[in-house]
């Protein structure tokens, strides 16, 4: 009974940490100006020709807090002590793996992003040379601003990477 109790207090232990790390991860945020042509007057700095919207990233420490915790909740698995946590385990290893994998994809939408919206929307001649893959960007560019916009709104990694639809 006394190994039982101190293994679950560590797990309960476990669990807080999680929760309090977790509140407090924000994605960071890289202002970037856009090719539309938009000018926002707030933001506008000199020589701008675009509007701006927030590139976001998870720091490098977070990730590997991500790493720690991930690992550390698989050990819980390992317990014959799990199932007084194994309903908040779970929701953890769910919820730590949705963080994982949204974080590093969205990572690589962004970048796709910019990297298409440059040549889409701020070149001529490839809206010429391209016009059916520059009209399907305009509605890929629509989507990829909102889901930024709403990044941007809720900034905690774990809520963003855990909403639905993500």
């Amino acid at each position: 009974i006394t190994d039982q109790s101190k293994q679950e207090a560590k797990m309960e232990k476990t669990l807080i940490k999680l929760a309090d790390s977790w509140s407090g991860v924000d994605f960071k945020f890289d202002s970037y100006c856009t090719k539309d042509g938009v000018t926002d007057g707030e933001d506008a700095e000199p020589g701008d020709t675009g509007s701006r919207v927030w590139i976001a990233k998870m720091g490098d420490d977070d990730f590997e807090m991500l790493e720690e915790h991930q690992m550390a909740v698989q050990n819980m698995f390992a317990s014959r002590f799990l199932a007084t946590f194994e309903a908040e385990a779970i929701y953890w290893q769910k919820s730590l793996a949705n963080v994982n994998e949204v974080s590093q994809l969205f990572s690589e939408v962004q970048r796709s992003w910019q990297f298409l919206e440059q040549l889409f929307v701020g070149s001529d001649e490839v809206k010429k040379e391209l016009p059916e893959e520059s009209e399907k960007f305009v509605d890929i560019d629509q989507v990829v601003r909102e889901i930024l916009e709403k990044c941007y709104s809720v900034r905690g990694a774990k809520d963003f990477c855990n909403e639905d639809g993500m």
